[in-house]
C-alpha cells in the first residue's frame, strides 16, 4: 500500500467528504458544490509525494465553484435553467449573464471571460464572498470575516481615510513616530501590511509621509512598540478612544487579535534584529526588553474590545 493510501491521503480525505455528502441534509446544492470542490481541490493539488495540500487558494476554490454552477445555469427546458429558490440567486445571475453575452447553450466559461471579463469577475467574487460569510458564521467563535477572507482569498488594501482624521486627533495633531506636527498625513499599519495584512483599527497610526515612506514594511522599534501597545491595553485612555472612534465609524476593531499579531511578529524575530526608529535610523530588539513589554500589559489579548465586525 502506498503512503498516499493513508487515513491522511487526499483519497481518504474525498471518501470522508462522500459519506457525509451521503448523510447530511440538504435542500439546495451549494453545501455540495463547496464540498465537491473542496476535495477536486485536495486531490489535484497534491504535490510529488501524493500529500495533500496544506493550504488551498480561495480563489481557486471560488473559481471551482462557478465553474460548477456555470454548466448547471444552461436551460434545461423551454423554461430556462433549473432554480434553487424563489430569490435571485446564482444559478439565476448566471443564466443572466450568458442571456445578456448571447452566448450559446454549450459556451464555456473561458468564451464568456473573453466576452466580459469584468462581469464575470464580478459575479465570481460574489461567490467567493458568499462562501467567507458562510464559513464565518459557522465558525464565529474562532475567527472573524475579515481575517477569514485575508486568509482564503488573499488581501487588498481598502481606502483608510475615513479613519485618519479621528486618529490625528488621537494622537494630538502629531507623527506617532516622530512626534511633530508637520504632515502631510497617512495612514500607517503600525504591524507592516506585507507581513500582516490587518486594516482593523488598533494596527493604524497616522504617521507623516516621511516616517510612513521610510518605514515601510520594517518592524518599529521597541519605543514605538510599547506607545502602541497601550491602545491594545483595556483601561487606558487610548485604548478607550479608540473604542469611540470605532464606534463612531464602524471601522472594525478587535485588540486582543491585533495583539496576537504583534506577537507573532515581534517574538520570532532573533535578539538583536535591526527595528526601524527613525528616518536613517534603526534600533537592535532587546528581546528581554520584548518580553518584559508584551507581560507587562498581558490582557490585551483578552478584550476585543470597541466595535466588532
Amino acid at each position: 500500500m502506498s503512503e498516499v493510501d493513508d487515513q491522511g491521503s487526499p483519497l481518504a480525505f474525498g471518501e470522508k467528504l462522500l459519506a457525509l455528502l451521503d448523510t447530511g441534509s440538504f435542500t439546495t446544492t451549494y453545501k455540495y458544490a463547496l464540498l465537491l470542490s473542496l476535495l477536486d481541490a485536495a486531490v489535484e493539488d497534491t504535490d510529488a509525494d501524493g500529500r495533500a495540500p496544506t493550504t488551498l487558494s480561495g480563489r481557486d476554490l471560488g473559481r471551482r465553484i462557478f465553474e460548477l454552477y456555470w454548466r448547471q445555469a444552461r436551460p434545461f427546458s423551454e423554461h430556462g435553467p433549473l432554480r434553487q429558490s424563489r430569490q435571485r440567486d446564482l444559478v439565476v445571475r448566471i443564466a443572466e449573464l450568458r442571456t445578456r453575452l448571447g452566448l450559446s447553450e454549450h459556451a464555456s466559461l473561458d468564451a464568456a471571460r473573453r466576452a466580459d471579463a469584468l462581469g464575470v469577475a464580478r459575479l465570481e467574487r460574489d461567490v467567493v464572498a458568499t462562501v467567507v460569510r458562510y464559513v464565518a458564521r459557522r465558525n464565529d467563535d474562532l475567527v472573524d470575516e475579515l481575517r477569514l477572507e485575508t486568509f482564503l482569498f488573499g488581501s487588498a488594501r481598502i481606502s483608510l481615510a475615513n479613519v485618519r482624521t479621528p486618529l490625528l486627533e488621537l494622537q494630538h495633531g502629531c507623527c506617532f513616530y516622530c512626534g511633530r506636527e508637520r504632515g502631510p498625513w497617512e495612514v500607517d499599519h503600525f504591524l507592516p501590511w506585507s507581513r500582516w495584512p490587518d486594516d482593523r483599527l488598533d494596527n493604524l497610526v497616522v504617521a507623516d509621509r516621511g516616517c510612513n515612506g521610510d518605514k515601510r514594511a520594517a518592524l518599529a522599534a521597541l519605543p514605538h512598540l510599547e506607545r502602541w501597545w497601550r491602545r491594545l491595553t483595556p483601561g487606558t485612555a487610548e485604548h478607550e478612544h479608540l473604542g469611540l472612534i470605532a464606534a463612531r465609524t464602524s471601522w472594525p476593531r478587535r485588540a486582543d487579535r491585533t495583539a496576537g499579531g504583534a506577537r507573532g511578529l515581534y517574538l520570532h524575530q532573533p535578539d538583536g534584529t535591526l527595528l526601524w526608529q527613525a528616518p536613517g535610523e534603526v534600533r537592535p530588539l532587546d528581546a528581554r526588553r520584548l518580553q518584559l513589554t508584551f507581560a507587562a500589559v498581558s490582557t490585551a489579548a483578552e478584550d476585543p474590545g470597541g466595535y466588532t465586525p
